[in-house]
């Protein structure tokens, strides 16, 4: 487990440090929450700063700093989430809560409830990762 989060992190780590037009939202996004799932993370934070943006997970009750975005990546990663969620992509000024389930690569499905939140830095996401991992 601790060789493909190993993995993951360097493949997230690289497309983070990709030029803006090479980068895949979409796979950033997916590795992310996959990258979460395996660390045993119930939640991802998402929390915009002045010049960057940083993501956290909750990992036993600790929030964890894991990665920094460029800021310029920042309203791409929050759209797909709201893509994924249902929500309004137009909408930067209110709160937003919605939903989605994934299939991860690793083979289960993970539920996820999503919070968007408006900041002066930027919007601010929340996803609690739902499933029962107790089994593993």
């Amino acid at each position: 487990m601790a060789d493909i989060n190993q993995t993951q992190k360097a493949s997230i780590e690289k497309e983070i440090a990709a030029k803006t037009g090479e980068v895949s939202i979409i796979n950033l996004v997916d590795s992310l929450i996959e990258y979460a799932y395996n660390s045993r993370a119930s939640d991802i934070h998402i929390d915009p700063e002045t010049d960057k943006v940083r993501f956290r997970l909750r990992v036993d009750g600790v929030l964890h700093d894991v990665f920094a975005f460029p800021k310029r990546i920042q309203q791409e990663v929050i759209t797909r989430i709201k893509v994924l969620s249902g929500l309004r992509t137009d909408e930067h000024q209110a709160a937003q809560d919605g939903r989605f389930r994934m299939l991860l690569d690793t083979g289960p499905s993970v539920d996820v409830r999503v919070s968007i939140v408006p900041t002066y830095h930027g919007e601010n996401a929340v996803m609690r990762l739902l499933s029962d991992q107790a089994e593993e």
